[in-house]
């Protein structure tokens, strides 16, 4: 089943930024440092509990060099 069937737009694309990330092997102490946020907050952002700003978005999609 496609993740967009399962989640909402906001979530999918987080998860698959976070796959992205992860596969870079950017830590989440890096992605805190890039958005200025704090360690639970970057985890946050990462598991889709708070929503990613177009500006974070694009920070993260540079950290994992694919396109936004």
């Amino acid at each position: 089943m496609s993740i967009l069937k399962t989640t909402s737009y906001s979530s999918a694309v987080t998860v698959l930024v976070n796959q992205a990330l992860q596969e870079k092997g950017v830590a989440q102490k890096q992605v805190a440092e890039a958005l200025d946020v704090t360690i639970s907050s970057a985890s946050k952002l990462l598991r889709g509990r708070i929503a990613l700003s177009i500006e974070d978005l694009h920070k993260l999609c540079t950290m994992a060099e694919v396109s936004p």
